[in-house]
């Protein structure tokens, strides 16, 4: 945003954005670290202390491309990935994968609202 602020010559807002921009890097960098990753969600997913679902790639990827991963923290969850997540085939989106779930997935259904050949054709699923 501050770039954005700078080309209309609005330096003051584009201060202002910086300073919001370098609170919220601080705040990420605080609350998040999971002592050699960063997790999935604020829900514990992809902790270091659960035993499903540690660790997630876009997790580690996009908070490095984003910028938010100080240069130290951003190469050790890029290390956590390599360690972790890294096969022969390719990366794995999580590990240890997650054999429990909260979700209900027996109440969801799909119902139809139009025969399956029309245009009108849809899904409604209702779980939610």
């Amino acid at each position: 945003m501050a770039g954005i602020y700078e080309r209309p010559n609005r330096n003051a807002d584009a201060a202002r954005m910086r300073g919001h921009s370098a609170k919220i890097l601080k705040t990420v960098e605080r609350v998040t670290w999971d002592d050699a990753w960063y997790p999935r969600t604020a829900a514990a997913d992809g902790s270091h202390t659960n035993t499903e679902g540690k660790i997630y790639t876009h997790s580690q990827s996009w908070t490095v491309i984003a910028g938010f991963a100080e240069s130290e923290r951003a190469q050790t969850a890029l290390d956590s990935v390599h360690s972790h997540l890294a096969t022969a085939n390719g990366l794995k989106l999580s590990a240890p994968a997650s054999t429990v779930t909260t979700r209900n997935w027996a109440a969801c259904r799909t119902t139809r609202r139009a025969p399956r050949n029309t245009a009108a054709s849809s899904c409604t699923s209702t779980c939610r």
